[in-house]
């Protein structure tokens, strides 16, 4: 029975440790870290971008907007959504 318990508390520590962040807030600023973290289910959409500008002024400007979509979104999105070509 002790191991039993052990092998429980083992594995809901192990569990916890694995956990992604939740981004609480879905209208505000959203910073790169909270992206990074997101669901993919809502992390490409038009809205989360616009966010990440609201975070990142910067990114108001095309060209930088396209510089980080070539550094950091595409790279992201490969993993998230690999595709076989």
């Amino acid at each position: 029975m002790k191991r039993l318990f052990v092998l429980l508390a083992f594995c809901c520590l192990v569990g916890c440790v694995g956990e992604t962040k939740v981004v609480e807030d879905t209208n505000g600023p959203l910073s790169l870290e909270d992206w990074k973290v997101m669901d993919v289910s809502s992390k490409y959409e038009l809205e989360t971008f616009d966010r990440l500008k609201l975070a990142m002024p910067k990114l108001k400007n095309d060209k930088v907007w396209e510089k980080f979509m070539r550094k950091v979104v595409v790279p992201a999105r490969r993993i998230d959504i690999p595709t076989e070509y």
